[in-house]
Parts: C-alpha cells; structure tokens; sequence
C-alpha cells in the first residue's frame, strides 16, 4: 500500500517501564500508518535501558527519510505534563498526533482523523472509540465513547469523554491551555478546560486504537494524588455549572471511594462497565 504524507506532527513520550515488546508494537503501527506525518517528536522522559534503546535507534534508521524524527531526553522523568508539552513546543506543523509508547494504531487512523480535522475546520480534538486488550488475560473490549459535542460535553462530570492515546489536535489549543502536573489525569484536566472554554471537540466512532491493559494498570491508579486531583476536577466542573453542588459531592465521594478499591476489584467494574454499555448503547 503505497503511503501519504500528511503535515502533522505525532508525538511519543518513553520512559523506563515502557514494555520494550509493546513498543516495538506501536512504533512498528505509525510505520504501518496510511497517513504518514512529515515529522516525528520522541521523548525520553529520563534514563531508559538498553534494549529501548535498540529499539528506538532501529526505528529512526529504518524509517522512510521522507519525514523527520526529533530525539529529546529529559534527565530525569518528569511525566507526560512536562514531557508533551516541550515536544509541542518543538513541533514545526499546526496540528498534532498523540501515541501512547505502549498502544497500537489502525493503520486507518491518521486518515480518518487528518481528513476530519481538515474538513470540519472548527474541530479542535478527535478521538476515536479504542478497543481495550487485558494482555494477561488477552481478552479484548471495545470502549465506546460520545461522538458529538454535545454528549462529550455531558460525559465530562461523569468521567474522561476523551480517549487519550486517540487524539488528534490542533496546536495552538495545547499551546493556549497545555498540560499540568496531575497525577493521572493530565488529560482529563486539559479536556474539562478546553470545553469550559468552548474549544470543539469529537470521537470517531470506530476503534482505531488497542489500548494494551497490563496487570498494573490499575494499582497506579490508587495514589493520593488521585483522589486529591479528582476533588480538584469535580470542583472546576462545579464552577464552571457542568454540574450542581449535589452532583458534585456525591460524585467525589463515589469516585473517591472506586480509587481506594483493591486493583481486582477495579478490573471488575471498568470491564463488566464496558460490557454492559458496549450491549446497551442503544
């Protein structure tokens, strides 16, 4: 299949505890892409190993010379907030690709997305649907998310509308709001203030992106910061009227108390969730 090159920017941030198999994977998924970008940004966020290091050196001298890869290395890890944004930054090209080091493209993806964001030029942010793959398990869920604007929009004081791994986006906004240190939920925090302040956004209703789920994923997520950073979240929604006082409590007491559950328990829940809405959506 004969590939097209397209001006975006992707931008990949990696740290130690990338899996160097499921890198390899997803570099492997921007090659494999219809839509190719004329340039590519990679962070280091701190010191990798060796075989990161092989992978990524093989990546950058196998790669079709037409577009450009950009190397950056942070001394120590700073996070996705810090990271993402000096690769913005560096960015030459005015709309901007995220991949995850450990999650894998449709090849189809940057086609729908490039020629979306072209068409419909006051969007901003498209996502995608994304299939979830419980890697110990290999088991694999769709997870599907509000497509318009307006169920996005409603999403939000429930949970992230947005899939991260997914999205494809216009610089000037990242610039305009960026991301901030915060625990897990960069995203989410960048999503509520670009829709709080009227910055248009939309999913695709196709999954082109396997989240891969492995078995610490959820353990991360149970840091007091978390639950801190959600009654900071919950709070900004309240100000900014997506929700009432009511909702708000109720909704950081209930999500408060997911965080601590144990890490099975979790899995349980967001899975048989997944499930029943995936059954349901109509």
């Amino acid at each position: 299949m004969k590939k097209i090159f397209k001006r975006f920017s992707l931008i990949i941030s990696i740290y130690n505890k990338t899996d160097p198999y499921l890198l390899t994977k997803s570099l492997k998924s921007i090659l494999n892409q219809f839509y190719l970008p004329t340039e590519i940004l990679i962070m280091l966020d701190g010191p990798i190993n060796a075989r990161q290091k092989f992978i990524i050196n093989s990546f950058v001298n196998n790669n079709d010379k037409r577009f450009n890869i950009k190397i950056f290395q942070n001394k120590k890890n700073l996070g996705i907030a810090l990271s993402y944004n000096k690769l913005i930054k560096n960015s030459s090209n005015e709309i901007i690709a995220i991949q995850d080091s450990d999650d894998v493209s449709n090849y189809m993806r940057f086609y729908y997305q490039f020629n979306l964001i072209k068409t419909f030029r006051n969007y901003s942010v498209i996502g995608s649907d994304v299939y979830e793959n419980y890697i110990t398990e290999q088991k694999k869920i769709k997870k599907e998310m509000p497509s318009s604007y307006k169920l996005i929009k409603r999403r939000c004081k429930f949970s992230n509308p947005i899939n991260h791994p997914t999205v494809m986006l216009k610089k000037k906004d990242l610039i305009k709001y960026n991301y901030k240190n915060f625990s897990r939920m960069e995203d989410y925090y960048l999503w509520i203030k670009m829709i709080s302040n009227k910055i248009i956004f939309h999913n695709i209703s196709k999954c082109l992106v396997t989240m891969n789920i492995d078995k610490n994923f959820f353990s991360r997520r149970t840091k007091l910061k978390i639950l801190i950073n959600e009654c900071i979240i919950q709070t900004y929604l309240y100000k900014h009227k997506f929700n009432n006082f009511i909702e708000m409590l109720f909704l950081i007491i209930f999500k408060n108390i997911y965080h601590i559950l144990p890490a099975s328990v979790k899995k349980f829940f967001r899975k048989n969730l997944l499930i029943f809405f995936s059954k349901n959506k109509n």
